[in-house]
């Protein structure tokens, strides 16, 4: 009994012990952390130009025959790709299209035929290791800028001697200097966009001691179709040279701009960017590709054709030649004679590696159709001094590249909105249409 009342007692005091005195369950030793997540966002850049379109509308090589002796070409045989990588793809050398531009191309002829429903997405590729082959060169077909003269004729006496009558014949007169080159006798370019609805400020880049020698506007002419401002077409001294925007371009009943001598191919068909470049496969492509050469050389035999200008795209270059020449550029009735491509870098260096890369893969002599001192990475724009500099070195190393046939510079236009965020230090001429300090420079031979 006892024991029963002391069990009791006890219970009772526990009972009596204030409830906020215990320990909570589940208390926790240590206080926790409270954090946030971070964002990172990653900058996407478009593959984008034309630019050329986007801008408009937006190069012959002897080819080493089997057994002449001559090196291998590089493009002898596509059946077997180099698929060892070394080197990453050149970052996309095209600029996106602006919200508003407008579509590039003229409207083609009721009859002409739409470019492919459905295009294959191209996928961009590294670039393969440059050929070990050594890849062959011609000499461009622009004239060289002409030497002083090495031995300048000598003076004559100005008490001369009489000759006696027995003398022998005199010597004839030494020969005189030659003169000097034309103005536009050069490899340099411009490219001038439809969308600035007048072709007249063009003249200002051929003018008395121009060297700037041809021009394109992403289109097959210049007609006043395509410049409503106009009254009248100018007479432009450069030498014009057709594009065939895309492949509806072939059988859109346009004529070739009269006395034309060279066409280009598509213009960044491994771009995927509404109003600046059609995209196309390049099994698409080479299906259109033999009825442009067949209309093209119909129309002059002697006719020189520029292959498609990709934008960064080897691969997709690679597997368009596989499929209009299987054997091998060498020998091949539809293969181009001039490559056509784009390049946008900011130094010598990469300027020239991007370059060379596409003549060690492909072996053709090369039009760049379309460069500037601009990188579409997002870097802060180049300066006006140091785009001068860029294009002084690279004009330089152009001209002394035995397998550069022509070049033109990105940055002839009046509106912003055709630079197509290209920085605008690269202009060439003003809001006024009046040639800019860099304008003047590349007239004058860019350096």
């Amino acid at each position: 009994m006892v024991a029963i009342r002391a069990g009791l007692a006890f219970a009772l005091l526990i009972a009596l012990v204030p409830v906020a005195a215990r320990p909570a369950p589940g208390a926790c030793k240590h206080k926790g952390k409270q954090g946030g997540w971070g964002q990172e966002q990653q900058a996407n850049v478009e593959m984008g130009h034309h630019k050329s379109a986007g801008t408009a509308l937006s190069q012959v090589t002897g080819h080493p025959m089997e057994g002449s002796g001559n090196p291998p070409h590089p493009m002898d045989t596509f059946s077997q790709v180099d698929k060892q990588q070394t080197k990453p793809a050149p970052q996309p050398t095209t600029r996106p299209a602006p919200k508003d531009a407008a579509d590039p191309r003229p409207q083609p002829s009721s009859d002409a035929p739409k470019p492919p429903a459905t295009a294959m997405a191209i996928e961009k590729s590294p670039n393969p290791a440059p050929s070990s082959s050594a890849a062959h060169s011609t000499a461009p077909n622009s004239p060289p800028m002409p030497k002083p003269t090495e031995n300048p004729a000598p003076k004559p006496a100005e008490n001369p001697a009489p000759k006696p009558t027995t003398a022998a014949a005199p010597n004839p007169p030494p020969k005189p200097a030659p003169a000097p080159a034309p103005a536009g006798g050069s490899k340099m370019g411009i490219s001038w966009p439809i969308q600035e609805g007048t072709v007249q400020p063009v003249t200002k880049f051929f003018g008395d001691g121009s060297k700037v020698s041809w021009w394109f506007n992403w289109n097959k002419n210049y007609g006043p179709g395509l410049f409503p401002k106009d009254q009248a077409k100018p007479q432009i001294k450069g030498e014009f040279v057709p594009m065939f925007f895309d492949s509806s371009f072939v059988d859109n009943g346009i004529q070739l701009e009269p006395g034309w001598k060279a066409v280009q191919g598509y213009n960044e068909p491994d771009m995927h960017s509404a109003g600046v470049a059609t995209p196309m496969s390049p099994t698409d492509a080479a299906g259109t590709w033999k009825s442009l050469v067949s209309k093209a050389r119909a129309e002059n035999p002697s006719a020189k054709i520029w292959s498609p200008a990709v934008s960064a795209n080897h691969q997709w270059l690679k597997d368009f030649f596989g499929a209009i020449c299987p054997g091998g550029l060498s020998g091949c009735d539809v293969a181009p004679d001039y490559l056509a491509v784009h390049v946008y870098a900011t130094s010598l260096d990469s300027f020239k590696t991007q370059v060379e890369s596409y003549h060690n893969d492909f072996g053709l002599d090369i039009a760049i159709t379309e460069f500037a001192c601009h990188a579409f990475d997002g870097s802060p724009a180049a300066s006006t001094d140091q785009v001068s500099q860029f294009m002084k070195d690279t004009t330089q190393w152009l001209d002394s590249t035995p397998w550069i046939h022509k070049y033109a510079w990105f940055g002839s236009v009046i509106k912003d909105m055709n630079m197509y965020s290209v920085a605008p230090s690269n202009r060439l001429m003003d809001g006024n249409g009046e040639l800019t300090p860099l304008g003047k420079q590349w007239v004058g031979g860019g350096r």
